[in-house]
C-alpha cells in the first residue's frame, strides 16, 4: 500500500477531531440507509473517511502503529467499508431500508471499529503498544481488561462472545528437546496461522510460549467452534512437522478449549476453567473440548455429582 504523505507529522492528538468528524460521516450514511427515499447517497461527503484513511496509513508509516495494530485497523475498516459500499447500493438500487439483521451487523461493525480507534490511543502509552512483539497478536497485559469490556457488553446488550484457549501440542517437549528459538518459531508460525483465521474484529493473544486466548466475538458456541476448526484445518493442511529426535516428527498441532461465557461471570474464574479444562484433554494428537461456560456454583455442583 503507498503510504500517503502530508506537510505535517501525524500525532495520536489529531484523532479526537478526525474520529468526530467520520461519526457525523457514519451517521449520515446510516440515515441514508434507514430512509433511502430522503437522502440521496451521492451525496455523502467522502472526504470525511478520506481523513481518516490518510491519518491511519501516515500514522504508520511514521511507526507511531505497529505492525500488528495497523494491520488489524486497516483490515476492520475494510470490511467495514465493504459493508457500508454494499448496503449503499442496496439501498441506491431498490430504495428499500435496512433489513434488522444488516442494521445490527453495521452497527456491530461501527462498535468495533470505534473500539479499535480508542484502543490505539489507549495502547499509545504502553511499551509495547499493547502488541506481543514476537507474534503481532494482542498482549497478554491488556488481555483481562478486553476480555472484562467483552463481558460488560454481553451484560449491557446481549451480545454473545466465544473464548478459547489454544495450546500447541507438545510444546513441554519441544522446550525439553528444541532450543528456545527453535520453539519460539512454532509459536510464531501457530500465531500467524491463528491472523489467518480469525476475523478482523475478533482479538488473539500471547499468553506463554505455545498458549494462546482467542476472543470470537458478535458469535454463540456453534460459531466458534467453527472459527477453532477452520484453525485447526488449516494446521493440518500445512502439515508443517515438529522435529522431535530421529524418530519424533510429529505434525504441530493444537488442543483448545472453548467457552461461550455468560452474563456475571468472573474473567478470572472463565480463564481457570478454560485452563483446567485444558489440561485434561488426553491424547498427544490434539482435540477441541466445547463447553457452555456455566457459574462457579454450578461448576462445583457438577463436580460432586
Amino acid at each position: 500500500m503507498e503510504h500517503y504523505k502530508s506537510d505535517t507529522s501525524a500525532s495520536f492528538s489529531e484523532i479526537s477531531e478526525i474520529v468526530s468528524e467520520y461519526t457525523e460521516w457514519y451517521n449520515l450514511v446510516l440515515r441514508s440507509l434507514v430512509f433511502p427515499d430522503e437522502v440521496d447517497t451521492n451525496s455523502i461527503p467522502l472526504r470525511k473517511t478520506e481523513k481518516l484513511r490518510k491519518w491511519m496509513e501516515n500514522s504508520h508509516g511514521q511507526e507511531l502503529m505497529v505492525e500488528g495494530v495497523y494491520d488489524n485497523l486497516n483490515a476492520l475498516y475494510q470490511d467495514f467499508h465493504q459493508l457500508i459500499e454494499r448496503l449503499l447500493y442496496k439501498a441506491q438500487e431498490n430504495k428499500t431500508k435496512l433489513t434488522r439483521k444488516e442494521f445490527d451487523e453495521l452497527t456491530a461493525f461501527f462498535e468495533e471499529f470505534m473500539t479499535h480507534l480508542r484502543r490505539v490511543e489507549q495502547d499509545s502509552s504502553l511499551k509495547d503498544n499493547g502488541i506481543d512483539m514476537l507474534t503481532g497478536l494482542r498482549h497478554r497485559s491488556v488481555m483481562h481488561e478486553d476480555l472484562e469490556k467483552e463481558m460488560e457488553r454481553l451484560a449491557r446488550r446481549g451480545r454473545p462472545f466465544c473464548v478459547a484457549l489454544a495450546r500447541i501440542d507438545q510444546y513441554e517437549d519441544m522446550r525439553k528437546i528444541l532450543d528456545r528459538s527453535a520453539s519460539l518459531r512454532y509459536t510464531k508460525l501457530v500465531a500467524d496461522f491463528i491472523k489467518r483465521c480469525i476475523r478482523s474484529f475478533d482479538d488473539a493473544y500471547r499468553i506463554d510460549d505455545g498458549l494462546f486466548l482467542l476472543i470470537l466475538k458478535q458469535t454463540d458456541i456453534t460459531g466458534g467452534l467453527a472459527a477453532i476448526k477452520r484453525l485447526r484445518k488449516l494446521m493440518e493442511s500445512n502439515e508443517v512437522t515438529v522435529d522431535l529426535g530421529v524418530d519424533q516428527k510429529p505434525l504441530l498441532s493444537l488442543s483448545c478449549c472453548i467457552a461461550e461465557p455468560v452474563e456475571g461471570d468472573s474473567p478470572d474464574m472463565l480463564l481457570q476453567n478454560l485452563k483446567d479444562d485444558l489440561d485434561n484433554i488426553e491424547g498427544d494428537d490434539g482435540g477441541v473440548l466445547e463447553y457452555v461456560e456455566m457459574s462457579p456454583l454450578q461448576r462445583y455442583m457438577k463436580s460432586e455429582t
